[in-house]
């Protein structure tokens, strides 16, 4: 994502996703735009790391204790938020990743970039009834969940 995409990422209460097709012809993600907010559950914190076009790798965090402080001072209404957006350098970058033991996972995927979706097959948008994926879902009594 550009600096402008990881902006609009955490608009709360307005999408775009209806009018704006998703870049680069991927299929979309997410549907009923829950789930930034349930990252609230999992930690104090969220950093989205992403690789744009233009080679730049950028992190945005997301530090839920500015909110849980704001609540707990009685502040009904809390005004939005700036997050800055970070471009990171190599160094930067492992440093995030080296307390997650992710690095040589992540790393070696960030250096090679996401291939585009086959123009081939139709996305799979439907996990439980896409014929592609059912049959591995669905065992032999005929119910993914038997």
């Amino acid at each position: 994502m550009d600096v402008q995409g990881l902006e609009k990422l955490w608009h709360v209460g307005t999408s775009t996703k209806r009018t704006d097709p998703p870049a680069g012809g991927r299929p979309q993600i997410g549907k009923f735009g829950i789930g930034k907010l349930a990252t609230y559950i999992l930690g104090h914190q969220l950093t989205y790391i992403c690789r744009a076009k233009d080679g730049h790798v950028r992190a945005v965090t997301m530090d839920y204790k500015r909110i849980d402080k704001a609540a707990a001072e009685g502040e009904l209404h809390i005004d939005p938020l700036k997050l800055s957006v970070r471009e990171l350098n190599r160094k930067g970058l492992t440093d995030i990743l080296k307390p997650l033991g992710v690095g040589s996972t992540v790393l070696p995927l960030i250096d090679a970039g996401v291939p585009l979706p086959s123009k081939k097959k139709k996305p799979v948008d439907d996990e439980f009834g896409h014929p592609d994926v059912a049959p591995r879902l669905r065992p032999a009594l005929g119910h993914w969940s038997s």
